[in-house]
Order: structure tokens, then sequence, then C-alpha cells
């Protein structure tokens, strides 16, 4: 769909296991096990649909690491890279990100 920004949200390991695991108020071991089922089943939903690697950065318009950003930061880029995309600016979609 052109009118789709596809975002792609990344962070280490460890990052992400300690961001889990506060979620979830779990262990770090069970924490890890979760993040493999639903990165399992994101890989699997894709390949099955669009016979494509999840995290293959090409498919993307956008790629960021939220483990060495902010926030605010990751907002400002999305909206960023949504009002530079004439496809998506067109269609109104950076003032509703923004209201």
């Amino acid at each position: 769909n052109p009118n789709v920004l596809k975002v792609f949200l990344v962070a280490a390991e460890d990052v992400r296991i300690q961001r889990a695991a506060l979620e979830m108020e779990a262990s770090p071991d069970e924490a890890r096990e979760q993040i493999r089922r639903v990165d399992g089943g994101r890989r699997a939903f894709l390949k099955h649909l669009y016979g494509l690697s999840w995290d293959h950065a090409t498919i993307y318009d956008l790629v960021l690491d939220t483990g060495i950003l902010e926030n605010d930061e990751v907002v400002k880029l999305i909206l960023k890279k949504v009002s530079e995309a004439p496809r998506l600016a067109a269609n109104g979609v950076a003032s509703e990100a923004v209201n």
C-alpha cells in the first residue's frame, strides 16, 4: 500500500529483554522466551503472507534503533519521514498523527 509508512523498530537483545521483563513483570529468561515466540510469529507471518524476511531492512521506509534513541526522538523521526513522503503528506497522515 503506497499510503503506508513502513517502520521497523529495533533494539539490541539485552535492551529488548530488559524492557519486556519490566513490562511483563517477569524474569529475564521468561522475557527472552516471549520475545523469541513473538519474533518467530512475526517472521512466519511475513514469510507466509509476502514471502519476505521480516528483519530485512530494505522492505521498510525507516528503521530506527530504540536502544539508542529516546521515545520522543523516534516520534520526531517518524513524523519527519511522513512529512517528507508526498504520498503520505498528500493524504493528511502527518497532520492526523500530530493531532
